[in-house]
C-alpha cells in the first residue's frame, strides 16, 4: 500500500501510518521524520561566575574542566537557571600541565597562585569560540543532579 506523502521503502507497512502534529508520522509507535521536520535540541553546559562572564565578554576563550568532552558545536552557557548565552565548542586541548596552563593564562584567566596550587586539578581547556551574549537570559528547567550538561529542548532556546 502506497500512502501520499510517505517515503517509499522496501518494507511492508502492516498498519496505517498516522500523521501526528508535532511530531510527523508515526508507525506502530516509530517516529519518521520527513520532509525535513526535525527536533531542536542542544547540550547546555553549566558554567559557575566569574568564568561564564568572562566568556560572555570574550576574556576567556578557553574553558578548564577535570575531563575531556565528546560534545562538540553550537552550546548553551547555562548559569544558575538560565541561558545567558550560546557558543561553539571546538576542540578540547590536554591534560595541561602547569607550564603550558601558566602560558596559556591570557586564553582560560585562571589566575597563577591557584594554578600553581596542589590541590588544582582543571587541566582540561575546552576551546569556545564563536560566543552569543543574550541580552535577557532565558530561563530553562534544570534537571535534578544535573552537575556538567543539560539536554535543552526546542521550547526552551
Amino acid at each position: 500500500m502506497r500512502l501520499q506523502g510517505v517515503p517509499t521503502c522496501s518494507h511492508t507497512y502492516t498498519t496505517v501510518p498516522i500523521q501526528h502534529p508535532s511530531v510527523g508520522w508515526v508507525l506502530n509507535g516509530v517516529t519518521l521524520i520527513i520532509e525535513n521536520i526535525y527536533a531542536i535540541n542542544m547540550k547546555g553546559l553549566i558554567i559557575k561566575e566569574p568564568w561564564v562572564s568572562l566568556i560572555l565578554s570574550g576574556e576567556k576563550t578557553m574553558e578548564m574542566r577535570k575531563t575531556r568532552t565528546k560534545n562538540f558545536g553550537r552550546i548553551a552557557l547555562l548559569n544558575s537557571g538560565y541561558i545567558r548565552g550560546f557558543a561553539t565548542l571546538h576542540r578540547c586541548d590536554g591534560p595541561l600541565s602547569n607550564q603550558e596552563l601558566l602560558a596559556r593564562e591570557n586564553e582560560h584567566c585562571v589566575p597563577e597562585n591557584r594554578i600553581n596550587s596542589p590541590d588544582y586539578s582543571y587541566r582540561f581547556g575546552w576551546m569556545i569560540s564563536d560566543v552569543e551574549n543574550l541580552s535577557t537570559p532565558k530561563k530553562y528547567t534544570h534537571p535534578r543532579g544535573a552537575q556538567m550538561w543539560v539536554n535543552l529542548n526546542e521550547s526552551e532556546l
